[in-house]
């Protein structure tokens, strides 16, 4: 590269390969950083002859690498988009707005009718020469009310339109006159490169999970008393797992109370015996209080395992939901069930328990219930990884979160969006996570650093300038984030700071290197990345 201090690395987008890229003159611009996601976005200005200007177009998608004056790889990611600047037209080509797998979400809506029903959605289609030159990106676009039909043509429109990168053509009025072209006619031009960090890819795909739900959860068109008589002492519902095992951490009932029931409802997870529940697994239990008057889902939480986790049910097997009172009978204070007399739960049925055996019930019905999972946060980060990290080579946690949550997910939000709801959550001592993308392309998930006044890495003082521990500049080019900064000569020592947090310590969340000033520029945490940390330092 030249006149500049950075230089850039590149390769095919199989990773296999060095890239030769186009004989140009390369100013890498700025370069950002963020606590969570590693390298963000970044700039390269690009000069030269237009055939070579025109040859970048071919490589959107592939990794690059910026390297700093000691040759030191300070920015990894990917070829999002170019600009070409030639005359007075200037060509824009990025990934945004590209998908080439896509499905429809709708409101189904019968021929004929105008009634809209049910949510539902198609399958997804795809186009096999984008997917395999730029990985796999999908669009699950909402419809409104709409046939199948409907639905299935305006996937195929979607997908024509949006299958490959769509050029945005704009022509420079300052540089016309008049009306006519006052451009002079070069052989050169310039143009930018804009990369991204892969941390984005994993906004390309929506995130799916099967396993930790399995429920009922028709439209209720029945209810069942419980504990009101002697024929209706216990409800229990059949159900089985489809696809894999998991643990089973809750579950949910669609329940109310009538009268005033002063006792507990308690609901068990039992092994099938002979067709009707036997021993009891787990069970767990809720106070008459917290019971509704009017119908609705209440969950029951089971307790750990002594030996850790919660109850692995197999897939495939009979298991039964059983729901009964503590006390006895009351035929004016008892508990009533949701069901549904339409009979749509295909894995299992409904039986009572009328003090001697379980019967069926009359007419036969099936009972609403959720029987849900729980899997450790950073074990579901992982699952996501394995499913949705096209371009990620691995994980590597460094700190468990010992945090259970569900891990069913429907597939209507991306895997980025569910990694970072799950880093929210933090661990089980209240501290933050954090996750990055190292060089290797591997998402790295750590605890957040300890606020420390007397190991901090960075001091920024009062005029914006960044030091290191010893008082010398900070290498800026390495653009650190993730750490904690100490304010230097900042805050008077005589401010009293016993009924607030310290304020002379900043959480660099993200940072931004402009490469050809040679500027750190940090933002704090909660900080308005619009305005700089260095910019709030001087305006007082």
């Amino acid at each position: 590269m030249r006149r500049s201090n950075f230089s850039l690395r590149m390769l095919d987008r199989s990773f296999q390969l060095p890239l030769t890229i186009p004989d140009l003159e390369y100013t890498v611009e700025k370069y950002g950083q963020a606590a969570i996601g590693g390298p963000r976005r970044a700039s390269v200005g690009v000069q030269g002859e237009e055939r070579a200007l025109w040859e970048l177009l071919e490589w959107l998608r592939a990794p690059v690498e910026i390297l700093d004056r000691r040759k030191d790889t300070v920015w990894w990611g990917y070829l999002d988009g170019v600009e070409v600047a030639i005359g007075a037209i200037r060509v824009r080509v990025t990934l945004d707005g590209m998908a080439n797998r896509v499905a429809v979400a709708y409101a189904f809506v019968e021929p004929g009718s105008e009634t809209a029903g049910t949510r539902a959605t198609t399958a997804w289609v795809q186009d096999d020469d984008s997917l395999s030159t730029y990985g796999t990106r999908e669009v699950l676009a909402q419809l409104g009310s709409a046939t199948v039909d409907q639905a299935e043509t305006a996937r195929a429109a979607l997908l024509e339109m949006m299958r490959y990168p769509q050029p945005q053509i704009e022509v420079q009025r300052a540089l016309l006159a008049g009306g006519k072209k006052t451009v002079a006619k070069t052989a050169g031009g310039s143009g930018k490169l804009l990369l991204r960090g892969w941390w984005d890819t994993l906004d390309w795909t929506y995130y799916a999970q099967n396993a930790g739900k399995e429920a009922h959860e028709a439209d209720g068109n029945g209810t069942q008393d419980l504990g009101r008589v002697s024929g209706n002492q216990r409800a229990a519902q059949g159900f089985q797992l489809v696809g894999s095992g998991w643990e089973a951490a809750a579950v949910k009932v669609k329940i109310r109370k009538q009268g005033t029931p002063s006792d507990d409802v308690i609901v068990e997870l039992c092994a099938n015996s002979s067709g009707a529940p036997g021993t009891v697994l787990v069970s767990s239990s809720a106070a008459a209080a917290v019971i509704p008057a009017s119908m609705n889902w209440h969950t029951f939480n089971f307790a750990p395992l002594i030996s850790g986790g919660y109850q692995y049910l197999q897939p495939s097997t009979t298991y039964w939901l059983v729901v009964r009172r503590a006390g006895s009978v009351n035929n004016d204070n008892y508990y009533v069930v949701d069901v549904d007399e339409g009979l749509a739960y295909p894995r299992g049925v409904m039986r009572l328990y009328n003090g001697s055996s379980w019967v069926a019930r009359d007419p036969d019905a099936d009972m609403n219930f959720q029987v849900l999972g729980g899997r450790e946060t950073t074990l579901q980060i992982e699952d996501i990884v394995a499913s949705n990290g096209q371009f990620i080579t691995g994980i590597v946690v460094e700190d468990r979160s010992n945090v259970i949550s569900n891990q069913y997910r429907r597939g209507d939000t991306t895997a980025l969006f569910e990694i970072q709801e799950l880093l929210r959550s933090g661990n089980n001592t209240g501290r933050r996570l954090l996750a990055r993308i190292n060089r290797n392309r591997e998402l790295v998930v750590s605890l957040e650093p300890e606020r420390d006044s007397y190991n901090a890495q960075i001091y920024i003082k009062r005029d914006g300038a960044v030091e290191n521990q010893w008082g010398d500049p900070y290498y800026a080019a390495t653009c650190p984030v993730g750490q904690w900064a100490l304010l230097k000569d900042v805050i008077p020592s005589s401010l009293d700071l016993g009924r607030m947090a310290d304020p002379s310590m900043l959480f660099i969340e993200e940072a931004e290197y402009d490469a050809e000033r040679d500027v750190y520029t940090p933002w704090a945490r909660g900080q308005d990345s619009a305005r700089s940390l260095a910019s709030r330092i001087l305006e007082g």
